[in-house]
């Protein structure tokens, strides 16, 4: 039985403990914020890491490929969009092969006005396939949001 109370005190001080040292309490707007990064994958070979993230004052999120033996250097990271005309969010990535990336993105209008949201209308998803430096895209699945 003290043992299980040693315990139990000492998870306690330790929850304490964490708490007083990663500072503060989280605003609502902090806590209610998009998240910067999207997703990340490790290439099956391990020779890239693909990031998606949104970027500051950008309306979408970009991807970014990293080769893992080149990390520090200036160019190891080569950065893409998918170049849509609406605004992309970017539910998942994974790397299909050692080369190539499959993106799974959400669709929303430019025009917030569109829509009582606030982020703009849904448009639909769509699966792609493209290689790791953003060329050959192609979509594999579409669908069209029924938002009317």
């Amino acid at each position: 039985m003290t043992m299980m109370l040693w315990r139990g005190i000492a998870l306690i001080a330790a929850c304490l403990c964490s708490q007083l040292c990663l500072g503060g309490a989280h605003t609502i707007e902090e806590l209610l914020k998009e998240p910067r990064v999207r997703g990340i994958d490790l290439s099956p070979d391990g020779a890239r890491v693909a990031l998606a993230f949104r970027s500051d004052g950008q309306p979408s999120d970009v991807i970014g490929v990293i080769e893992t033996s080149r990390i520090g250097e200036p160019d190891a990271v080569k950065r893409f969009a998918l170049g849509e005309k609406e605004v992309v969010a970017i539910d998942w990535l994974r790397w299909a092969t050692p080369s190539r990336l499959l993106i799974g993105i959400s669709l929303t209008s430019r025009v917030p006005k569109l829509s009582t949201r606030t982020k703009g209308m849904p448009l639909g998803s769509r699966v792609y396939a493209v290689d790791m430096d953003g060329s050959n895209p192609v979509v594999l699945f579409s669908n069209s949001s029924s938002v009317q």
